[in-house]
């Protein structure tokens, strides 16, 4: 999934991950990312997600103490885009938003839906949707985080599903022990494979 946002990988990019320190940007491009993923996956299951504007909000002064975390205890005057997306997965990691299974999820599920649906659908649909509706915060402030970092780099970096699981699974799991340099070094690796 390719936020509409991303469209300006390629251009010059230095003002973005400062823009976020603005409650009013960081608000406008997280919401709106958040709430177009149920689109993209519209032939997958039917969902809606509801973004918590006070946690949004809450997760943007996060972001600002992160970012002047590692200016003062990383020496980085302008910390890079991986340092950046570091603290914006820190900041959204442990959630701002519900999920909201629509009826036709649940029609399909006890075995009606499109007669064209077939059984292998139906149980992947089903497994992808039970993943989603547990770590769907970690998901989406992880993608988030990784397409804000990308948009920096000059080649497309990509992830496996299996990797997108693990990470959530860990980002859940240690919700409360997860640092800002375990978080940078994360996009860091990943971008420099």
């Amino acid at each position: 999934m390719r936020g509409a946002f991303f469209m300006f990988k390629g251009r010059q990019l230095q003002q973005f991950f400062k823009e976020l320190e603005e409650e009013a940007a960081f608000c406008a491009h997280v919401k709106p990312y958040f709430e177009t993923v149920p689109a993209e996956m519209a032939e997958i299951f039917e969902c809606k997600i509801v973004v918590d504007d006070e946690k949004l909000k809450q997760a943007h002064r996060k972001y600002v103490a992160a970012v002047q975390d590692l200016v003062l205890y990383v020496d980085s005057k302008m910390p890079d885009h991986f340092k950046r997306a570091g603290a914006l997965l820190i900041a959204l990691h442990k959630g701002v938003a519900e999920v909201n299974f629509g009826d036709t999820w649940q029609e399909v599920e006890a075995g009606g839906g499109p007669l064209d649906l077939h059984y292998n659908d139906v149980e992947s649909g089903r497994d992808f949707a039970d993943f989603f509706g547990q770590f769907h915060n970690q998901m989406l402030a992880f993608m988030f985080a990784f397409q804000c970092c990308d948009a920096y780099e000059a080649q497309n970096n990509s992830y496996s599903f299996d990797y997108l699981q693990h990470i959530c699974a860990y980002l859940q799991r240690n919700a409360n022990d997860i640092d800002l340099e375990t978080c940078f070094i994360l996009f860091k690796s990943l971008m420099d494979r």
